[in-house]
């Protein structure tokens, strides 16, 4: 999985060992957002407005566009379209990927004015880490509902998801958590390690399982087996 730091590194995580490494200590721009559908990877840079970028897997940036506002964390539903995090107004929105233009959704009803990827899908469900709490977002309004309790560690963590697991990186010296979406409730995996580490990750992705939609090729293709194989059988039943 790919994710990107304070002082604008960007670099690998491990989730197995927690083990970060540094691809590159300087792609030119402070990304506070990360996600990836179809194995093109995008992020969103700190500023009034931001820019949409495409990453490539060296961190090198090509921008798409101009948002309009100022976005801290993106997510991506199975669809492919991309969800924002509006920090300046606290609110939903989605960003065109050919100009990078923010469309607004809605209020999510709580004040972020936090920077980071706080934005994840899971099980097909959105959410959002602001004000010390988690939420689940309502895609057609914007509306938030928090989860479980207050948590400090919540504030501004970098949210992902990976095999339909939501996971978080915290400010809290760089642990690694999983989260209870039920509940709210965070497991500390442990510390992440590595060298070169940044002061604070900002932004991660592991190109969930839930952005992998059959291509219109790969279906047609099984379609196609599918009728030669029944074609087969009946060739045999005719046979005997």
């Amino acid at each position: 999985m790919y994710v990107a730091g304070s002082t604008k590194q960007f670099g690998t995580l491990d989730l197995l060992t927690r083990a970060y490494t540094q691809i590159n200590a300087d792609i030119g721009q402070f990304l506070t957002g990360l996600a990836m559908y179809q194995g093109q990877l995008y992020g969103v840079n700190y500023g009034t407005p931001a820019a949409l970028y495409t990453v490539g897997t060296n961190g090198s940036l090509t921008s798409i566009g101009s948002t309009g506002t100022a976005i801290s964390g993106l997510a991506f539903d199975a669809t492919g379209k991309l969800y924002a995090d509006n920090y300046s107004n606290d609110r939903l929105g989605t960003l065109n990927l050919a100009t990078g233009a923010y469309t607004n959704i809605g209020a999510i009803g709580v004040s972020s004015g936090n920077l980071g990827g706080v934005l994840a899908f899971s099980n097909g469900t959105l959410y959002d880490a602001v004000s010390q709490q988690l939420f689940s977002l309502n895609t057609l309004t914007g509306a938030g509902t928090v989860i479980g309790i207050s948590n400090s560690l919540y504030e501004g963590m970098a949210l992902f998801d990976a095999g339909n697991v939501l996971y978080g990186i915290g400010m809290d010296n760089k642990n690694l958590y999983s989260i209870n979406t039920a509940t709210a409730g965070l497991t500390n995996l442990g510390a992440i390690t590595g060298t070169n580490l940044p002061g604070r990750f900002y932004a991660a992705t592991a190109g969930t399982t839930s952005n992998n939609v059959p291509e219109p090729s790969s279906l047609a293709l099984f379609a196609i087996g599918a009728l030669v194989m029944g074609w087969g059988r009946k060739r045999s039943n005719a046979v005997v």
